[in-house]
């Protein structure tokens, strides 16, 4: 290679180095701030269900406090009555007793008057008999009988009076009143204390909304900056690699093949002659890419005679080319490939694509230059296994008692709650057949490696929850919505910019003409102008407005992927256990069984709330060692099942 191809392939890679360097540090700060957005956006989902649970309380100390200051009211008011009636009582008693006395008093004059009238009837019966006199006197003695009877009888009612008079209990009453005042007034107090200390709750709790969300804000903004940065390094990346180094990329990645896609090598004169005769493939892996030459790899073409470090490509005239590598079974020979250190590909390793462009002969002589091509490294790519997602559709959320369990459902039970207390899970009761359970997550569960579990999450979806937080959806509709406004801008500015122009343009003859006639005509112009530009300026609202409608719909109200489930720590999430299986067909039908339980927590760690609705997302996670961790891809089910409204028993 002759040194101006060499200080080009430099350039070249020197700049594709850098330029991945860029976007590998850019990616790490875009997942640095991803993970701050989503715990902020934890932070004012809490801070917003302790505001509501304070708003609650708040509510309620409310409700008692009126309670408490209606019944204070009435307590006073009882109070005073009593205080009074005792005072009367008092009264009354030392009235009504004067009052018996007097009538004592008149109750014996008057027997003694009847006495006395008695014996005068005895002497006039003896002396004077049946005569008028008698006559008066024995009326007058019936009167005076009858007289002193009733006076005998007030006499007793007037001491019956003053003994149940006495009998009245008004300093009993007075004295409940007194306690049962105090009580009521220390109720009060209390309700009151309680109502001010939910006030100064909730007043804090609203200041810790404020300040949440508005670090939130904060973290989003960061996130959404490093999103454009990332993708504008990426974008970069892919510019350089497709002007400079054929555009080599590695495509459709599985777990037994993969596509190198690469385009051809172009005759820079005018001829149909097609400059190559073969192309050779080779995957490094990535830590080596940077001493892999043009000398390696001729070395390793004239050294490997089994063909299984490299691959030959047949040259073709087709402007790009795609070379399906199946690296288990390579060229159909039943050898697999090997990397440029004769291994084996392996899973979980980065490796990087070259190809060698060999030119033919004629080519060669025609640019006096002797030397054959070969590419920069492509992108990097990893061979992973990738565990399958649980089909949300599958997952189902039901309510159950614990008394109405099943005995097959109780051994089920048990086994989920030893799987929690493997996790350290602080979520079972003692007698483990005897705690409540309020829902049931199952769900169908595909078929998968050997090293996997499922772990069930809960994702708040309240309508109380906070609105307008960054989801996954909101930042894909936002990289749509850079790109669209682009093309809407693209689509309309230059309209609008020519029209505007023209009724510049049209505006200036105004100045050179005096012409009523022509002046006329010239403002006719302009107002066409002006409704064609109007016409257009609406099209254009239209097509943001359209675009602004279908970035607002959103499924759940905060961020969350499945390289955030991954982060989600123990306790957060619910380990699923195996409740039964069934064949069906060729493939066997596993039915995995979760419960949720008193202390439950939704993903960010917070305690369900009874009446909230949470969605049911399912984690299908590699437990391989972690030295094989990076050999797997785990995954997520889509976050679109349906919601339940958590209730508890």
């Amino acid at each position: 290679m002759n040194a101006y191809n060499e200080n080009l392939r430099s350039a070249v890679v020197t700049s594709l180095q850098s330029q991945s360097l860029e976007q590998k540090n850019l990616q790490a700060k875009q997942d640095s701030s991803m993970f701050a957005l989503y715990h902020a956006e934890g932070a004012t989902i809490t801070a917003n269900e302790k505001l509501g649970t304070a708003q609650k309380d708040l509510d309620f100390k409310s409700d008692v406090q009126s309670l408490a200051v209606a019944n204070s009211n009435i307590s006073n008011n009882e109070l005073a009555s009593a205080t009074q009636a005792s005072s009367l009582q008092k009264q009354a008693v030392s009235d009504v007793a004067v009052a018996a006395s007097n009538i004592q008093i008149a109750a014996n004059a008057v027997v003694k008057l009847a006495s006395d009238i008695g014996s005068v009837y005895s002497i006039v019966n003896a002396s004077d008999f049946d005569s008028d006199i008698y006559m008066q006197a024995a009326e007058a003695r019936e009167l005076m009988n009858e007289t002193a009877y009733l006076s005998e009888v007030t006499s007793q009612l007037g001491m019956e009076a003053s003994m149940l008079t006495s009998e009245v209990s008004s300093d009993t009453v007075l004295n409940e009143s007194k306690s049962t005042n105090s009580a009521i007034n220390n109720i009060l107090k209390i309700a009151e204390n309680e109502f001010n200390a939910a006030s100064q709750t909730v007043a804090t709790d609203n200041a810790a909304v404020s300040s949440t969300s508005a670090k939130e804000k904060v973290a989003e903004g960061n996130f959404k900056y490093l999103s454009v940065e990332a993708n504008a390094s990426s974008d970069a990346y892919n510019s350089i690699n497709n002007e400079l180094n054929l555009g080599l990329t590695v495509e459709n990645i599985t777990e037994t093949s993969f596509d190198v896609d690469f385009k051809s090598v172009k005759n820079p004169f005018e001829s149909t002659t097609n400059p190559v005769s073969k192309y050779y493939l080779f995957v490094v892996k990535e830590s080596k890419s940077s001493l892999f030459s043009i000398s390696t790899a001729e070395n390793i073409i004239i050294k490997e005679s089994n063909n299984q470090q490299f691959i030959e490509i047949e040259v073709s005239n087709k402007a790009k080319i795609t070379e399906t590598v199946n690296f288990l079974n390579v060229n159909d020979s039943g050898n697999p490939l090997k990397d440029t250190d004769g291994k084996d590909i392996d899973l979980g390793v980065d490796y990087v694509v070259f190809v060698m462009a060999v030119y033919t002969d004629n080519y060669k002589r025609t640019i006096n230059n002797f030397s054959d091509f070969l590419s920069a490294a492509s992108p990097s790519f990893c061979i992973t296994q990738q565990i399958q997602a649980v089909n949300s559709r599958t997952i189902k959320v039901a309510s159950v008692e614990q008394n109405k369990l099943k005995d097959d459902e109780i051994t089920v039970l048990e086994k989920f709650n030893n799987a929690l207390v493997a996790l350290n899970v602080n979520i079972v009761t003692p007698n483990k057949t005897d705690s409540d359970v309020n829902f049931k997550i199952s769900f169908t569960a595909p078929e998968q490696p050997s090293e996997v579990e499922y772990r069930c999450m809960l994702l708040p979806v309240s309508s109380t929850l906070p609105k307008g937080m960054l989801t996954a959806e909101s930042m894909g509709n936002f990289y749509d919505e850079i790109t669209s406004m682009e093309a809407i801008a693209k689509e309309f500015d230059p309209d609008i910019e020519e029209i505007q122009s023209r009724i510049y343009q049209t505006q200036l003859m105004l100045k050179d003409t005096s012409e009523a006639k022509e002046v006329k005509n010239i403002n006719t112009t302009i107002s066409s102008l002006n409704k064609d530009l109007s016409k257009i300026q609406k099209s254009k609202d239209d097509a943001i407005k359209k675009l602004t409608s279908l970035v607002q719909k959103k499924k759940i109200g905060f961020y969350f992927n499945l390289e955030l489930a991954e982060q989600v720590p123990v306790g957060s999430f619910l380990p699923a256990v195996k409740a039964s299986e069934k064949a069906n067909g060729d493939t066997t039908e596993v039915t995995m069984v979760a419960y949720i339980k008193p202390g439950t927590t939704d993903n960010f760690g917070n305690m369900l709330i009874n009446g909230d609705e949470y969605m049911p997302v399912i984690l299908a996670v590699s437990t391989a060692t972690e030295e094989n961790q990076s050999k797997f891809t785990n995954a997520l089910s889509s976050v679109n099942a349906r919601a339940f409204e958590y209730k508890e028993n």
